[in-house]
């Protein structure tokens, strides 16, 4: 799962910043932080919503951290979205059986990236308080605000839809 959670066009914002290949240093700080399988699992499977986004938030801080330590250019919202897009991979995780599964997907947050932004963007930008542009880019997300704006928005229009908020991500992937 991590070694496939990320591809290369991910990276491609980090080229020069560093010795470190980034994909090299991510896997590497992933398998750190996540462990074996079975630790995986224990980690992962968190009864609350409110404990996995603390889990999910403390790993994004701890890459930020180590990643600043051997390479720049790597920013809280940076993290967030590579932590997201780690996380979001397990959905296809064989380590869980149904029921966990079924926990886990209601609260793997969604990664947000260029394509989430334009999927939102017509009906967010009728209610939201930022302007989201024709070509967002990560640049976009800036201040933290707009951050658990955007997350609240999707997880609204996942609920209203009655799915969880990653299907959104799913559905506007396959759609391309």
């Amino acid at each position: 799962v991590i070694n496939t959670a990320i591809g290369s066009n991910t990276f491609r914002v980090f080229r020069g910043a560093g010795t470190t290949r980034p994909s090299s240093l991510f896997k590497k700080w992933a398998f750190s932080r996540l462990g074996q399988e079975g630790e995986i699992k224990s980690k992962l499977c968190v009864e609350t919503t409110e404990e996995f986004d603390l889990f999910f938030l403390t790993l994004s801080d701890d890459l930020l951290e180590t990643w600043n330590k051997e390479l720049s250019g790597m920013n809280e919202f940076r993290s967030r979205k590579m932590v997201a897009l780690l996380l979001k991979n397990f959905c296809f995780w064989e380590g869980f059986d149904d029921a966990e599964l079924r926990t886990y997907i209601k609260k793997v947050p969604l990664p947000l990236d260029s394509r989430t932004l334009s999927a939102i963007r017509l009906p967010y930008n009728k209610v939201g308080n930022y302007k989201i542009p024709m070509n967002p880019t990560m640049g976009f997300i800036n201040q933290e605000e707009k951050y658990i704006e955007l997350q609240k928005y999707i997880h609204y229009l996942a609920e209203k839809a009655r799915i969880p908020a990653i299907y959104l991500d799913y559905l506007y992937f396959f759609k391309k």
